[in-house]
């Protein structure tokens, strides 16, 4: 954790050796805000984090850090910033209505590994064979028509 300006400094001189080619440096508020939503049979509460970063007169950066993980783009002011994550609230309130709602969960997880795997094997030294690459490709491919019929299958509570 840093816990000073000079830890900063030795740092930012490290990566400047390392080939880092610009470093800006910006003071910077760091914000976690935590939500805790009650579950329809009030069996457990789901937790869900957003952190963002407020620079003075400047971007403000935005990411959903539990249940998952997803970067949710730069608001554009403080208002947009409360907006975005009002109607993401909104949105898992009404999907823990689902029964469903856990597996999601789940595929997200999944989803997640498949995605810390890929970029293993990206930046490894081993040299992954074509034909896997194109096998995976078309996996994916077919679950994003999975996706796209299960979205058209998908009917509004009643």
């Amino acid at each position: 954790m840093l816990q000073d300006t000079v830890t900063d400094y030795m740092v930012n001189t490290v990566l400047k050796q390392m080939g880092a080619v610009s470093i800006k440096v910006k003071p910077c508020y760091i914000n976690i805000a935590k939500f805790e939503l009650d579950t329809p049979n009030d069996s457990k509460k789901v937790e869900v984090f957003y952190l963002y970063e407020m620079k003075e007169n400047d971007d403000i950066y935005l990411q959903r850090l539990e249940p998952y993980p997803m970067l949710m783009g730069k608001p554009s002011n403080e208002n947009e910033l409360i907006k975005v994550i009002r109607a993401d609230i909104d949105k898992f309130k009404s999907a823990l209505t689902s029964t469903n709602f856990c597996k999601f969960l789940d595929l997200q997880g999944l989803y997640a590994n498949v995605n810390k795997s890929m970029e293993e094997l990206l930046l490894s030294p081993k040299t992954v064979r074509t034909e896997d690459l194109l096998k995976i490709e078309s996996d994916l491919k077919a679950i994003g028509e999975d996706m796209a019929k299960m979205s058209e299958n998908a009917k509004l509570p009643e």
